[in-house]
């Protein structure tokens, strides 16, 4: 632990409190406990059959890529200390509320303009959460151009991504049906 760069130590902290809280909660709620109350409130998060790892792929990479061209354009290197303070506050609230809103499903229509409203309406609060979390667990100073940055920029990259995936899929799941 006293080996790691600083942004990482705090994330390792947060995670060590994190599990410890969880830890005292393991007797009372187990994953395959939480799975069926869980499937009742997001019925469509827990649909298997329909997960697309290419979807979860093509998110994490537009989060890295929205890290790269910002670390290069601010002269940053590429460290893992770097890459975690600027993908990890806003990846990890996207992956949780995309998953629970069934956004790794497959796609039902390959029109691109069907991602629009699903994807904005996951990024919105993730990146909330995410402009939270760069304050508080990472110790970044607020600063209301790089969110506005991070909002603009991120949600361009995913709608994108997110449209070819569309395009992409959907065409095979139509010709699948």
């Amino acid at each position: 632990y006293e080996t790691l760069p600083g942004d990482l130590k705090v994330a390792a902290t947060f995670y060590g409190n994190v599990q410890s809280r969880l830890g005292t909660l393991s007797g009372l709620m187990t994953p395959a406990s939480l799975a069926p109350e869980v499937a009742a409130r997001y019925p469509r998060c827990m649909d298997t059959r329909r997960f697309s790892p290419l979807l979860l792929l093509g998110d994490i990479a537009s989060f890295v890529l929205f890290a790269i061209v910002g670390l290069s354009s601010h002269d940053e290197g590429y460290s893992p200390a770097n890459f975690a303070r600027v993908v990890l506050p806003f990846l990890l609230p996207w992956l949780a509320i995309a998953y629970l809103t069934g956004l790794y499903n497959r796609p039902t229509s390959s029109e691109p303009s069907s991602v629009v409203k699903p994807v904005l309406m996951a990024w919105l609060p993730a990146w909330g959460v995410g402009v939270a979390l760069r304050s508080l667990v990472w110790g970044r100073e607020f600063s209301p151009a790089f969110s506005i940055v991070t909002l603009v920029v991120n949600s361009a990259i995913l709608l994108g991504w997110r449209a070819v995936a569309v395009m992409l899929l959907g065409k095979g799941e139509a010709r699948a049906s």
